[in-house]
């Protein structure tokens, strides 16, 4: 996966209702076994490229406090953050990572 348990749009775009709920539910049962052994399964097998991302901000929610600082998400707007930071606001669908050429 691009990052960490989030689909990416254009492969979500073309999943089936029945295909979507399947990867909810997988990534429900992942989240919960990785919360009991500590384990982070989710993440990159192999180093990113770029410690930042840039996203774009799909619903206004304010100010968040992250590792880099305060960031006041408002729709809309792109943002360059840590991937680590970006990556829980990606899987909430309230941000979106940015096309890279």
């Amino acid at each position: 996966m691009e990052c960490g348990t989030v689909l990416p749009q254009k492969t979500e775009d073309i999943l089936s209702n029945l295909e979507k709920g399947y990867f909810q539910q997988y990534d429900g049962i992942m989240t919960q076994y990785m919360a009991q052994t500590g384990l982070t399964l989710s993440a990159d097998l192999y180093p990113p490229k770029e410690l930042y991302v840039e996203v774009r901000c799909l619903k206004s929610v304010g100010k968040i406090q992250t590792e880099n600082g305060i960031f006041d998400l408002q729709k809309g707007q792109t943002y360059h953050m840590k991937r680590q930071d970006a990556q829980q606001l990606i899987k909430q669908h309230i941000l979106q990572q940015c096309e890279t050429e």
